[in-house]
């Protein structure tokens, strides 16, 4: 694991964490990882296309996504951070109730 990838998997526990102790079930978590997937998709999405397109990306200037004092970078880093933890908590609980059986459970979780 890299290092720049900390606050992400710190943010999603502390996420977590907070939505068991607040609502008091697992069961919750269901509701948790559709609302943020939506949120991914209606949200993540569209604020991804609009870094692209206001951003300067179809005129070539890719370089300011890569780094650097640029808004562009520090935007798509946000984005990033927000669209991996959307993706990681809806896909998860989508794949387990939709996809799993018995006999080849732990396969969601690979």
């Amino acid at each position: 694991m890299q290092l720049s990838f900390l606050h992400n998997i710190l943010s999603c526990s502390t996420l977590v964490w907070w939505h068991i102790r607040t609502i008091g079930s697992i069961h919750c978590l269901i509701k948790l990882g559709v609302k943020w997937f939506k949120l991914g998709i209606g949200i993540g999405l569209p604020f991804w296309l609009a870094i692209m397109l206001l951003g300067g990306f179809l005129e070539g200037k890719d370089y300011v996504y890569f780094g650097g004092l640029y808004w562009q970078s520090f935007a798509y880093a946000l984005w990033e951070s927000f669209y991996c933890i959307a993706m990681c908590l809806g896909l998860t609980v989508l794949f387990r109730d939709k996809l799993s059986n018995k006999k080849f459970t732990y396969r969601v979780y690979v």
